[in-house]
């Protein structure tokens, strides 16, 4: 099923998605959060939800993120880590889509489901390394956070369009 609210132009693919689980402590009823992102074939969005299961799901603005793989390719080979580069994980890893045409606002359809661009980049922290040192981190301009706008199953490999 394709969503006739995003436009014909492809603007690339998922590459891969990931997960991360809150799981309930046997010994409490307080939800503990997995460090560890587990690869899914496929997802379901949800509305208000985002990934269902997902521990970003309950962030209304930041329900799911996106990166390019180039930026995961850049982050492993640097010799001076920023802070964000064990803390920040993606959802969707993508190919070929054009982060410099992103803002808040911008509609994208993946699979049957439609996401909407809540913000563009990560915002580096003060405390950042790399950023103490005047260095670059692409993952100013090479992430994104979404919202789910139309529920619906993303799968790795489906067309990304705009």
């Amino acid at each position: 099923m394709k969503n006739d609210i995003c436009g014909n132009r492809e603007g690339g693919s998922i590459r891969a998605i990931y997960t991360r689980q809150e799981e309930n402590s046997a010994h409490s009823t307080e939800k503990k959060r997995t460090g560890l992102a587990k690869a899914a074939a496929s997802v379901m969005l949800t509305v208000g939800e985002g990934i269902e299961g997902d521990r970003h799901g309950k962030n209304r603005e930041r329900q799911l993120t996106l990166l390019d793989e180039g930026t995961r390719d850049w982050m492993q080979v640097q010799m001076t880590e920023g802070l964000c580069f064990q803390r920040f994980q993606e959802n969707f890893l993508t190919r070929g889509l054009d982060y410099a045409v992103l803002h808040a606002g911008t509609r994208i359809c993946i699979g049957s489901a439609e996401i909407e661009i809540t913000q563009k980049g990560k915002k580096c922290f003060p405390e950042c390394g790399r950023r103490q040192l005047g260095m670059e981190c692409m993952l100013c301009g090479n992430a994104c956070f979404a919202k789910v706008v139309q529920g619906g199953t993303v799968k790795t490999g489906d067309e990304i369009r705009l």
